[in-house]
């Protein structure tokens, strides 16, 4: 965690600061305290990717890790094949003209998410999530309008470019900026890769990788970087939604909507969070509220011409 007073602080030397934050770098943590004096203070708080009290410096393990499970997986598990049951969902009932209306209708979630997503978000691998979001909303609704494997592609495809902007993400905020933009690209092509896989040979071993093996960075980042642990709804709404898959016909008879509708809403919910957790230049929020803090103060009575001079207001001390 890294606290900046920025009280009164002339805006000349606020512009590095500002330009930092906006190309996706953490501050310089070896810059002095800055203060100023009483009245009208700014007080930023930023988490810093790699700076947390926890872990400082996560041992690379914690990446290389996962990837050893992996190949084990690949190495000695059989081939896992699409089990066509899988397209019999509970709920079949037609409205409006719309064939399985609630598993397509349910959604809508993923639409919404994916377009606030896109309004909002200035970072490459944010707005690439968050197309992955909203394209999951067609695929999803494309496929439950007609399931079969052939329409199945177009809902799973989005998704593993959900998963792998997410991980790319996470990566950034608790190992290296640098090392998790580096790492979307490899990882975008893994996911797509998972579903040609499938597609060509029947086995959806890699296409579980690209789904649940995140997790195994994703939850051991919340527990030791602070950055990350605010994105902790994010799995607890994801393992709902699996639940709800699981429990498809239970549900149905019990609350009326199935398991499946269900599972929309709930995975819905966990990309909502998702653009909660994630500030809108891929850095935890306070960066992104960092970045508009030293704007404000460009414009604020104290702040220094642009083109050098004195700032108005006191003299800031501390420096």
């Amino acid at each position: 965690m890294v606290t900046l007073d920025l009280r009164n602080y002339p805006t000349t030397r606020l512009r590095p600061l500002r330009a930092s934050l906006h190309e996706n770098k953490p501050p310089n943590l070896n810059a002095p305290r800055l203060e100023g004096p009483e009245g009208n203070p700014r007080v930023l708080e930023c988490v810093v990717p790699g700076e947390d009290k926890m872990s400082a410096a996560p041992s690379r393990w914690f990446l290389i890790a996962p990837i050893l499970l992996a190949i084990a997986f690949l190495l000695l598990y059989p081939p896992v094949h699409q089990d066509q049951s899988y397209h019999y969902f509970a709920d079949q009932r037609t409205f409006l003209g719309i064939p399985n209306f609630w598993n397509v209708v349910s959604n809508a979630g993923f639409l919404v998410v994916g377009i606030m997503g896109l309004l909002r978000f200035k970072e490459v691998r944010s707005r690439i999530l968050f197309a992955g979001v909203l394209a999951t909303s067609i695929g999803s609704s494309y496929y439950h309008w007609a399931p079969q494997d052939s329409r199945l592609v177009w809902d799973r495809l989005p998704m593993t470019i959900v998963f792998m902007s997410l991980l790319s993400i996470v990566i950034s905020m608790w190992f290296d900026q640098r090392l998790g933009s580096r790492l979307l690209f490899p990882l975008l092509v893994f996911g797509v890769a998972t579903i040609v896989w499938w597609q060509l040979t029947g086995d959806l071993r890699p296409y579980g990788i690209a789904q649940f093996g995140p997790l195994l960075i994703l939850i051991p980042a919340m527990y030791f970087s602070k950055s990350v642990r605010g994105l902790w709804p994010v799995l607890l709404f994801y393992v709902a939604a699996k639940l709800a898959e699981e429990f498809d016909q239970s549900l149905y008879n019990w609350v009326i909507l199935s398991g499946h509708t269900w599972k929309h809403v709930l995975a819905a919910l966990a990309t909502f969070w998702i653009l909660r957790g994630v500030g809108p230049y891929g850095l935890p929020p306070s960066f992104g509220s960092a970045y508009r803090a030293t704007s404000n103060l460009e414009n604020s009575p104290n702040a220094a011409p642009k083109h050098g001079g004195t700032p108005k207001g006191p003299t800031p001390r501390g420096h």
